[in-house]
C-alpha cells in the first residue's frame, strides 16, 4: 500500500474524504472522542490515540502503519492501560477487517512470531490466538 509522503499531517477526515462535521455533544464520551480524534493531524495523536481508533477499527489503513511502526521500536508499547495494550488492540482485530489489509497483518506476524512463547506470558493476556485465526486468506 503506498501512502502520501504527508500522510501523517492530515486528519482522518481528510485522508479519507470523509466529514463527519462537528462533534455530538449529545452523544456518548467514546463517540465525542472519536470524532474529535478524526479531525486531527495523525502525527498529533498519542499512543492510546491510535489504540482507541483501532479498537473501534476507525482509520485502520493509517493507523496500523503507525501502529506497526510504534511496535517496531517496543512490541510492548503501552498506552494509558497497561504494557502491551497497543499491541492487543491489534490482535483483536477481526478476520473480516484483516482481509481487506493482508499486507499489515503480515507485518505484524513478522513482529510477533519470533516472540510468541514469551508474549504467550504477558498479563493481561494478549490476543494471540484470536491474530491468528483472522489470518487473511
Amino acid at each position: 500500500m503506498t501512502l502520501e509522503n504527508n500522510w501523517r499531517f492530515k486528519s482522518l477526515e481528510s485522508l479519507e474524504k470523509k466529514n463527519f462535521g462537528p462533534i455530538p455533544r449529545d452523544q456518548s464520551s467514546i463517540v465525542q472522542r472519536l470524532w474529535k480524534l478524526r479531525q486531527i493531524p495523525i502525527n498529533e495523536f498519542q499512543i492510546d490515540d491510535i489504540r482507541f481508533m483501532i479498537i473501534q477499527a476507525v482509520g485502520l489503513k493509517y493507523l496500523l502503519t503507525e501502529e506497526i511502526e510504534l511496535l517496531s521500536k517496543n512490541l510492548l508499547t503501552e498506552g494509558n492501560y497497561y504494557e502491551g495494550d497497543l499491541l492487543n488492540a491489534v490482535l483483536k482485530i477481526n478476520a473480516e477487517q484483516w482481509r481487506q489489509l493482508a499486507e499489515h497483518w503480515h507485518k505484524v506476524d513478522l513482529l510477533i512470531k519470533d516472540q510468541l512463547n514469551y508474549l504467550r506470558t504477558i498479563r493481561p493476556k494478549l490476543e494471540i490466538d484470536n491474530f491468528y485465526s483472522s489470518k487473511p486468506k
